[in-house]
C-alpha cells in the first residue's frame, strides 16, 4: 500500500487538498499553523518544502502536518481519497469528502476576502493619514478646526469602512 501512495504524483495529490501551485511549483503554505501571503512552499518531484515554516516531506507527511493525523491514519486517508489499495468510497464517503473540500476551499475565500479587506482599509487610512497631515498645526500654532475634523472624520468611518457597522 505504502508503494502506491509513493507512486501518487505529488503535485496532482497536493492539489487535491487544496495547495494552489503556480507556474514556478511554487504555493502558499496552507499548514494550519502556516498563513502566509507569499508563496514558500516548493513542490520537487518527490517532496514539497516550505522556507517559511521549515516542513517538508512526501505526500503522507503532507497530509499528517495538514490533517492533524498519525502515519496510519494519513496513509488511510490517501488511500480513501485516492481509491488506493481496493478501498471502494461509498456515496455518503464521496458526499463527505467534497464537503470537506468545499469548506477548506470557502474558508480560504473568506480569508482572502478578508486580507483583501484589510488592504483596502489600510490604503484608505493612508489617504485620510496625509490629508490629516496637511492641516496638522505646525508647532506653536493652535490645533485648529480643520486638524480636528480631520482626525475626527477618520474615527468617525473607522467602522463603517470595515463593514461592521450599517
Amino acid at each position: 500500500m505504502i508503494d502506491e501512495i509513493k507512486k501518487l504524483d505529488l503535485k496532482s495529490s497536493l492539489t487535491y487538498y487544496g495547495l494552489n501551485l503556480n507556474f514556478h511549483d511554487k504555493a502558499k503554505c496552507i499548514l494550519p499553523q502556516h498563513r502566509e501571503k507569499t508563496a514558500s512552499v516548493k513542490i520537487y518531484k518527490d517532496r514539497w518544502v516550505c522556507f517559511g515554516c521549515g516542513k517538508s516531506g512526501d505526500i503522507v507527511d503532507f497530509v499528517k502536518e495538514y490533517f492533524g493525523l498519525d502515519f496510519q491514519g494519513a496513509c488511510k486517508k490517501i488511500c480513501e481519497d485516492f481509491g488506493i489499495g481496493g478501498i471502494k468510497l461509498t456515496y455518503e464517503d464521496k458526499k463527505r469528502i467534497k464537503n470537506e473540500r468545499r469548506k477548506r476551499h470557502e474558508e480560504e475565500e473568506r480569508r482572502k476576502q478578508r486580507e483583501e479587506k484589510y488592504w483596502e482599509t489600510y490604503a484608505i487610512f493612508a489617504e485620510y493619514d496625509k490629508i490629516a497631515e496637511r492641516f496638522r498645526p505646525k508647532r506653536g500654532e493652535e490645533i485648529n478646526d480643520a486638524w480636528i475634523m480631520a482626525n475626527n472624520y477618520r474615527e468617525m468611518y473607522w467602522d463603517k469602512i470595515l463593514g461592521w457597522s450599517e
